[in-house]
């Protein structure tokens, strides 16, 4: 039993790292994009790509490392800063969706908002 869970956890991780998240509001997607870079049991990492803009003067991409809390989902606080947050909500240990609260604007914040898979078109 053991070694099935951990062969199908490892089966999970494969499918979900490179795994890119829109911002979705409205019913309508954005192209503010938050990637799954890997996923373990105590962290998912996350890289954050930024908007190329010439009046902004930040790095291209930003990563953020979040933990695993009590209640399942994993959560950082950005900057340190209590009223900024990233949390990674999970359904069946699968990522659901990526909850971004923050209060910055412009193109070097990671813009505020949910976001989601973007589902493929059927043919």
């Amino acid at each position: 039993m053991k070694k099935t869970l951990l062969v199908f956890s490892l089966l999970f991780v494969n499918q979900v790292v490179g795994q890119k998240y829109y911002l979705h509001d409205h019913h309508k997607f954005y192209p503010q994009v938050i990637e799954v870079v890997k996923q373990t049991e105590e962290f998912v990492f996350l890289s954050v790509l930024h908007e190329s803009s010439l009046r902004c003067a930040c790095d291209p991409e930003e990563s953020f490392k979040l933990k695993k809390n009590e209640s399942g989902t994993y959560m950082i606080h950005q900057y340190d800063d209590s009223d900024k947050s990233i949390t990674v909500y999970l359904k069946n240990g699968v990522i659901e969706k990526i909850v971004v609260v923050s209060d910055d604007y412009g193109c070097c914040a990671v813009v505020d908002g949910t976001y989601i898979l973007k589902k493929k078109k059927k043919k």
